[in-house]
C-alpha cells in the first residue's frame, strides 16, 4: 500500500470469521439531530446517517463494498459486524 495507508486490523491479522475478513461498523444515536449515524475505523470514509437503525445498516451494507475495493480489499470475502449504541436519560 502506498501513501502510508495502514490496513485495518481485520486485514493485517487475517482475522477471519466463517472464512471472511470482518469489519466493525459502529452505529450511534445523535440525540440532538434525532438520527442514527455510522462510522468505522476499519473502513475509512464510511460515514452515513439515517432516521432508522435498520435503514442505516442496509445503507452501510451497500456502501461498504465500494469503499473496501478502494482499499484494495475483496468485498466478496468480507463481512460486517454492527455495534449499536444509544444513551438515554432515566426518568424517575
Amino acid at each position: 500500500m502506498s501513501r502510508g495507508y495502514k490496513l485495518p486490523k481485520a486485514v493485517r491479522t487475517n482475522g477471519k470469521k466463517f472464512g471472511m475478513n470482518e469489519y466493525t461498523v459502529l452505529l450511534k444515536w445523535d440525540e440532538e439531530a434525532h438520527v442514527w449515524f455510522c462510522t468505522s475505523e476499519d473502513i475509512p470514509g464510511l460515514i452515513l446517517e439515517s432516521g432508522s437503525l435498520d435503514a442505516l445498516m442496509e445503507r452501510a451494507r451497500y456502501a461498504a463494498p465500494e469503499l473496501l475495493e478502494l482499499m484494495g480489499c475483496d468485498p466478496a470475502s468480507s463481512s460486517l459486524s454492527f455495534k449499536a449504541e444509544r444513551h438515554s436519560a432515566v426518568f424517575a
